[in-house]
Parts: C-alpha cells; structure tokens; sequence
C-alpha cells in the first residue's frame, strides 16, 4: 500500500462508521443490544485474525478495513445506550463519566504492550504471506528475533539486509526453524541473505533512521529501484555507485560535530538570574574529536565556547555548558546553539533551534 492511501483508509473507516451507526443503534433497539454489541466484538477479532494472515493485496485490505467501519458501527454507539438502558434517568451522567473513565483507562494497558512488542520485536512474517521481496532493509530485534517466521513460503526473498538483536539469544526463526547467526542462516539456505549482514549501524537517535557508521555504506542492491531516501536525496549518493542499507542515503564522513540536544533548561524551569544553558554534541565523524566551539544565541547574547583536548570518539557523546542567562520574566525562550568544527564534513546537523518554556519567577 503506497504512502497516500493511508489517511484515505482511514477516511474510509470514519465514513463507513458514519454511515452505519445510526442504523445499527437502531437495530438495537429492536433486537437487543447484547445481541448486536456480541457481533460487533466477534467482527472486530475476525478482523484482527484475518490481518494476521492477510498478503500484499490492497483490495484484501481496504475490504477488511471496511469490515473493521462496521465492527465500529455495531460497538461505539450501542456500548452508550447499553449503559443509558441500566442506569436511572438521574445517575446517567456519572454512569456515562465512569464508562469513558475505565474505557479509558484501560487502552494504557493496551497501547503499552504494544509499544512494548514493537519495540521489543523485528520483523514478523506471516505463515502465508507470498511473493515478498525484502532487500536493502535494517531489522533489529530488542528482545526478541530480529525475523520471526513459523512457515516461509517459497517466493519469499531475503537479502542484502542488516540483521542483529540487542538482548535476544535467538537471531532469527525463518520457516520455523531457529538460527543463532547470519552464518547460520546463510548456511541452511543458500538462496537467501548471500549478500546481508550482520550487526547494528550507528543511528543518529532511537527515533533517528540517520546512519552515520560505515556497516549500511554502500552495501545495497541498486535494482530494488528506490530513487530517495527518507530526505528525498538520490540515491545512490552523488560520487557513489551503490545505494545503501536502509532508509538514510548518507556518505561515511571523517570529520562531524553534531548538535544533537539542548540538556538545559528544561521546560518549566523556574525564572532565575543564573539559568544554565548546557547542550549535547555527539561526534558523528571517524575521527576522534579533539577540539569544537560551542555557541548559543539566546535573549541577545551570545555565549561560546572552545573546548580543547578533547578525546570523543566516534559515536560518542559529550556535555557542554556555554554559560548562565537571566530570565525573570518567563514565557517562551528561544535558543540557537550551533558547533563549529574545522573540515566538519555534515553542516546540516551543527545547528540546534528549539525553544522552552520558562516559568516567571513570584518574588516571595
């Protein structure tokens, strides 16, 4: 499914619930809304079994999703005047208050064990999915497999992907069958992952797809077609004739001082005449940082410093503290920090513009 058809999915799940509800709810009326909030909640579990085992076909999708409108129609409404039809004419109000409190409360739940299995979990294959090509792709396992597979079919292709885990002992299960390696894996099958690697690129950020290292450099397979990265730059890189691993386009650079965050103040912090402003430089460069100037703009004044024998190795991160501002006043405070380092090959990432909230200080 392409980029553009998302939001218009789910345009079409609103309006196919719109349309429904009424005429659901009364349906209720007549026939009971125990018996239509039973079919609602069956619709909706049919319409997570039959994601689990649907393949590429868009029209498969846009079907279930359409089933998934009316499994919506048949719940949100009639779930209301289930609970206006047990409760008096007086305590509806609290009734209604306490329904969407626990409904509530209880998608934390929820919404925390999925963020906990996406963030935990690689890739997972269904049994029956067909005529998947997977090529130039990072996968990463937390603390589970990087891939997880009970049956692989055979037009199902793998390679010149990254593969690692963080905590798992197990790498991989493709086909149902557990392999504690790339050499493993590439071993049992030699029609797959010939090109793939194994380990972990160095990423900007958690939330951050830049690659800066150079495991993903110029390592992908150009017939895949993909012509931008996630930054619209071509691909493959100006001077470069291979395309790289994952969704960054990037050149492995000697020199790079990064701007990465601002430490201090943080929002909300309290007005004072010693407010420390303090941010992070990460050294994104091959070479071992030996020297940087840090500046700041910020209410007028600019404050700087350059730090000398320094020793950040690639990857690493290091604090700097610029200096103390006074702000009394409060409200919004703009900052503009920036790092100047010499043949710095990444200009794009010396400057940080953020702003923060600060609380005006009450004289006692």
């Amino acid at each position: 499914m392409e980029n553009y058809q998302i939001p218009i999915l789910w345009a079409g799940v609103s309006l196919v619930t719109a349309v429904f509800s009424t005429p659901f709810s009364a349906l209720s009326d007549k026939y009971g809304r125990l018996k239509f909030l039973a079919l609602g909640w069956i619709a909706y579990i049919l319409f997570y079994l039959f994601m689990a085992q649907a393949n590429s076909l868009n029209f498969a999708i846009w079907i279930l999703f359409g089933f998934y409108g009316l499994s919506r129609a048949a719940t949100e409404g009639v779930e209301r005047a289930y609970v206006a039809d047990l409760t008096k004419v007086n305590q509806r109000g609290t009734a209604f208050g306490w329904f969407n409190l626990i409904t509530g409360f209880m998608l934390f739940p929820a919404s925390f064990v999925f963020g906990f299995l996406y963030e935990s979990y690689g890739v997972q294959i269904a049994s029956n999915s067909t005529d998947m090509d997977l090529r130039n792709n990072i996968f990463i396992g937390g603390s589970g497999r990087a891939v997880d597979n009970f049956s692989a079919d055979s037009t199902i292709h793998l390679d010149y992907n990254i593969y690692e885990v963080v905590t798992s002992t197990d790498f991989v299960r493709f086909d149902g069958v557990n392999r504690t390696d790339l050499a493993a894996w590439q071993l049992a099958d030699a029609n797959m992952n010939q090109s793939s690697i194994q380990g972990i690129p160095k990423f900007v950020g958690v939330d951050d797809l830049h690659v800066y290292d150079a495991l993903a450099n110029d390592v992908g397979d150009n017939s895949v077609g993909i012509v931008e990265d996630i930054d619209g730059d071509t691909r493959p890189a100006v001077g470069s004739t291979t395309v790289d691993i994952g969704a960054d386009e990037y050149d492995v650079i000697g020199d790079d001082a990064a701007l990465t965050m601002l430490v201090s103040p943080s929002n909300g912090v309290c007005g004072n005449d010693s407010l420390m402003i303090s941010v992070e430089i990460g050294n994104f460069g091959q070479n071992t940082m030996t020297s940087v100037t840090v500046s700041a703009d910020v209410l007028g004044q600019t404050l700087s410093v350059t730090q000398t024998g320094l020793s950040i190795a690639f990857g690493d991160k290091d604090t700097v503290m610029l200096g103390y501002v006074s702000n009394y006043v409060g409200g919004p405070m703009s900052i503009v920090a920036y790092t100047q380092l010499t043949n710095d090959g990444r200009p794009f990432n010396d400057t940080l513009s953020t702003s923060v909230e600060i609380t005006a200080f009450i004289a006692p």
